[in-house]
């Protein structure tokens, strides 16, 4: 979807996570509801941002990339997601099944348009510091990352893999095209699929949900850096 010649339309009624933040940030026109709840929360599952991910979050801003990308927290509140560019139009829930009828009746990107000057509704852009913990995203402003995880209990039960992986992905990001950071995913994501950690955290959340995972290593000084620096070398 990025970068189709294509207009694109994603109505994000409801939980927007992951995979569903990949499809729908990709498109040229993203709604969202007072139902929508956007977020990456890959590091609880020993992952990373990706789907091109880091990319948007890259866009919110230095900072609040990084507290949402390596804390997983969800953006609920409809004009948090306008402020910072994660959605596009506000169209409350009660207009949504009218929008979507009226959104196939179109031919063309005017109609589109049209369309969305129809049903959505203009919000007031509001800070999202009102809902965040402002102390790690202070520290996190100074790219800091292991004094944020020594502030923070809800980064210190992340993967400690996927925090250091999402950290570097995400500072990264902030310099490159969409290109880039799409084939750093898939490199990633390679890599995720060799350690254990993935699988770890997939039982401990969605499988057995004992909210308790293992994960090897459990703490950010004790990886191996030398792999994880190689995964960061520019290969496009």
């Amino acid at each position: 979807l990025f970068g189709s010649d294509k207009c694109t339309v994603a109505i994000m009624d409801g939980v927007t996570m992951g995979g569903g933040v990949g499809v729908a940030n990709a498109c040229q026109y993203r709604i969202c509801t007072e139902n929508t709840k956007w977020a990456m929360p890959e590091t609880a599952i020993g992952f990373f941002p990706d789907v091109g991910g880091a990319y948007y979050l890259a866009q919110m801003g230095e900072g609040f990339d990084l507290y949402f990308g390596l804390t997983g927290a969800v953006i609920a509140n409809p004009s948090h997601l306008i402020t910072h560019n994660l959605a596009t139009h506000f169209v409350p829930v009660n207009n949504i099944e009218a929008f979507k009828e009226a959104l196939l009746e179109t031919k063309n990107e005017n109609d589109v348009k049209a369309c969305l000057d129809r049903f959505s509704t203009a919000l007031e852009k509001d800070d999202v510091t009102d809902t965040i913990d402002i102390e790690i995203l202070k520290v996190l402003k100074n790219n800091d990352l292991e004094g944020a995880v020594q502030k923070s209990k809800l980064l210190q039960s992340k993967s400690p893999t996927s925090l250091i992986l999402a950290y570097r992905h995400i500072m990264m990001t902030r310099d490159e095209g969409f290109e880039a950071v799409s084939h750093r995913d898939l490199k990633l994501a390679k890599y995720c699929m060799r350690h254990s950690d993935f699988f770890e955290g997939v039982r401990a959340l969605l499988i057995d949900k004992d909210k308790n995972p293992q994960w090897i290593p459990d703490k950010i000084e004790d990886l191996d850096m030398s792999k994880i620096n190689a995964l960061f070398t520019k290969t496009i």
